[in-house]
């Protein structure tokens, strides 16, 4: 079916066929903005043709999220048969090194005549060695190109970003610690402060940083509101080491952390409690994301009482992070007493199953300023079925939650989720 009506569209697919798909049946789309996240193996259904592609496309986002699902080649193809485009936005992962290429994009922008604004993040994956790849031969094809850009890279992937990071909306950046290294075609667009960036996301891939890293990263996108940093090793410092640098660093709308995953669980504590526990740093912030493994790692060696700053907390489990025992959930309420949200999210039931309910109870009752409870599970159910009877619901919702009316709660009773509110 034909959709001519369709002029902007915002949605995320799973295959590049259905990218495909869409262009084909959508031919008067003036913008788009799309994610494309798996690589099939299959052979593909849907194929670019001149004749079907939009006539009208002025606003294009793409965004790859598997490296083996868009070459260089096919992209220019796509990109070459739509000549309207006035912004175009790319963000990719790939592990085709034609995208490192300058004259390569030099060669598909002459084909965008129209085009007024780019705005691009490369992640190429071409590394093999134990050491940082050296981003000087693939930063020189863009200068002599034209494009301005900045490179870094660690020991895997080449990093690749258009520069100014200068918006016209608001929007998120992904990055690297290994940014703090980065070379660029022109330093003084690179240092320009960023603009309408409200969102930065960090992969450290686990690979050896040092705190100064994240943080010389971190300093130039002082309006964030959300910092989501992933897959951290931070070897130590000493806090003369790493505030020698940062003293004059604000971040005065950062509301949400997302502090996921450090190697082996092993949180290091001056750089989390520098983003976490500092109200000079960021008097806003609320809203703590973290992997169940190391917030318990946290909580059996902090020397402070307790967070009273965060509202919200968001724990997820996997098998790394070990079972879920009532004695470590214990230390949540003493470290977070002030807490109004609260999700617990299991890649498998297996995980927490033996004190499902039990652990529901206790959140209930000792957090006195709780407005919702969510827990989910990826794989397998939720042992629910004590609750699933309507008579023991009743008698143990007003229990735990102290009400005498159970129309003063909601709850969502499901296999894979429980949900309680206010």
């Amino acid at each position: 079916m034909m959709c001519q009506w369709l002029e902007k569209l915002i949605i995320s697919v799973a295959t590049l066929d259905d990218l495909i798909l869409i262009l084909r049946r959508a031919p008067n789309l003036v913008k788009l903005h799309i994610e494309v996240n798996i690589f099939s193996v299959d052979v593909p259904k849907q194929y670019a043709t001149v004749d079907m592609m939009p006539k009208y496309m002025k606003d294009f986002h793409l965004w790859i999220k598997d490296k083996r699902l868009l070459i260089f080649d096919d992209l220019y193809n796509i990109l070459i048969n739509m000549p309207t485009i006035e912004r175009l936005s790319l963000e990719i992962e790939t592990d085709d090194i034609l995208y490192s290429q300058g004259y390569r994009w030099k060669e598909l922008l002459s084909n965008l005549p129209k085009l007024s604004r780019l705005d691009m993040g490369l992640k190429i994956w071409i590394g093999w060695e134990s050491v940082p790849i050296d981003v000087t031969p693939y930063l020189e094809t863009f200068i002599k190109n034209g494009i301005e850009v900045c490179c870094y890279a660690d020991t895997r992937v080449l990093f690749i970003d258009t520069i100014p990071y200068d918006f016209d909306n608001t929007t998120g950046v992904m990055t690297s610690p290994r940014a703090s290294d980065a070379k660029a075609t022109n330093m003084e667009l690179f240092q320009q402060q960023a603009r309408k960036v409200n969102t930065v996301c960090f992969d450290g891939r686990h690979e050896l940083t040092s705190i100064n890293d994240w943080l010389n990263v971190i300093k130039r996108f002082p309006n964030i509101q959300v910092l989501d940093i992933t897959s951290i090793n931070v070897y130590d410092q000493t806090e003369d080491e790493f505030l020698e640098n940062n003293q004059q660093l604000r971040l005065s709308n950062l509301a949400i952390l997302r502090y996921i995953r450090s190697t082996k669980c092993k949180v290091n504590i001056p750089f989390f409690m520098y983003l976490a526990n500092n109200t000079i740093l960021a008097p806003h912030l609320r809203t703590l994301t973290i992997m169940y493994g190391d917030l318990i790692y946290l909580c059996k060696r902090l020397k402070i009482d307790s967070f009273p700053r965060f509202k919200e907390l968001c724990v997820y489990n996997n098998g790394a992070d070990g079972l879920i025992c009532l004695d470590d959930i214990k230390l949540l309420f003493k470290f977070f007493p002030n807490l109004e949200h609260f999700w617990l999210h299991v890649q498998s039931n297996r995980t927490i199953n033996r004190s499902t309910v039990l652990i529901t109870e206790h959140f209930l009752c000792s957090l006195p300023k709780l407005i919702s409870f969510r827990l989910s599970c990826k794989k397998g159910s939720l042992r629910l079925s004590s609750l699933y009877d309507n008579n023991t619901y009743l008698t143990w919702i007003k229990r735990v939650c102290g009400v005498d009316n159970q129309e003063q709660i909601h709850t969502i009773i499901r296999k894979k989720e429980l949900a309680i509110w206010k």
